[in-house]
């Protein structure tokens, strides 16, 4: 079921089903909570699960000014304890990998199990994840988009690497 809460000041999508053991799912930089799509009802089996569109994507607001990749990081604490969660499961896929990384090393005691899926931030960026983000940027021009909140100058290369 889709739903909406305000967290820091956005209006925030997610979808939610089934009962059990929390699991938040947090998506790549290209895409949304349709990145889950697929796996929503065997996890709702099992688990209650958490699919939310990361402000800037998908049905979410994003921030009117720009953040620092860090804030993604403070984001989800919130989001937890809005929707209630004090212990979490943590199932992140490339950009929503890395932001899972390190929130876990920044609230280990908020995370039951993580699971990394292809993620970001544990090097450096390879010459292919560079010319995939640079198509993002270009295709983001052209259609007059833009995906995901803006960051402040000089931070987006500098995302939360696992470690530092």
């Amino acid at each position: 079921m889709s739903r909406f809460i305000s967290v820091d000041g956005l209006k925030v999508h997610f979808k939610h089903t089934g009962k059990g053991t929390p699991v938040v799912l947090l998506h790549g930089g290209g895409n949304d909570w349709h990145e889950w799509a697929e796996n929503l009802d065997a996890l709702a089996q099992v688990s209650e699960v958490f699919a939310l569109d990361f402000p800037g994507f998908g049905l979410s607001d994003a921030p009117q000014d720009p953040i620092h990749p860090s804030w993604m990081i403070s984001f989800i604490k919130e989001f937890t304890d809005a929707v209630g969660l004090k212990k979490i499961s943590l199932v992140g896929q490339s950009l929503g990998g890395m932001i899972s990384a390190a929130f876990a090393l920044e609230y280990p005691e908020r995370v039951k199990k993580l699971v990394l899926v292809d993620s970001a931030g544990l090097g450096k960026v390879s010459w292919t994840g560079s010319i995939i983000f640079q198509f993002f940027v270009a295709l983001d021009h052209l259609s007059g988009r833009q995906r995901g909140p803006r960051y402040l100058p000089g931070t987006a290369p500098e995302l939360p690497v696992v470690g530092r």
